[in-house]
């Protein structure tokens, strides 16, 4: 992702940064359940730059894939769908074919998550529905 966005240099930079910083490494084994979250993030994102600079419609599928990957990784990751979204409104109309196959590929996505949420509500837990997480 670094080398996509800054370069070669800039990535190394950061990879090695990222290694030896000591709070890092602390923290990194404080959440290591996080860690699966943050992969699909990354995914998802270097895919949504590559839909943004060549609309396609083979990115938009592996968008989809990684999409589906994350939402059912994690429940936090429909947020960065949603600034995914936010960038593509705030870019006023710029990227059209981005934002029609972007919609093509979260909507997918989310359909098929749609029988995990379904999961949710109907399996009780403890005799009512587990719905705390919410």
């Amino acid at each position: 992702m670094g080398a996509h966005v800054g370069g070669a240099r800039t990535s190394w930079i950061a990879a090695l940064l990222f290694a030896l910083a000591p709070f890092y490494v602390w923290y990194a084994q404080e959440v290591r359940m996080y860690a699966l979250l943050i992969f699909a993030a990354l995914a998802s994102s270097w895919a949504f730059l590559e839909l943004v600079r060549s609309p396609r419609r083979s990115v938009a599928l592996g968008l989809f894939a990684v999409d589906v990957f994350g939402l059912y990784a994690h429940y936090l990751f429909g947020l960065f769908l949603l600034t995914q979204l936010v960038f593509l409104l705030m870019s006023r109309g710029r990227y059209p074919r981005a934002l029609l196959l972007w919609l093509g590929a979260t909507f997918g996505a989310g359909a098929l998550f749609l029988p995990w949420l379904l999961a949710l509500q109907l399996v009780p837990i403890q005799g009512r529905p587990n719905l705390d997480w919410i």
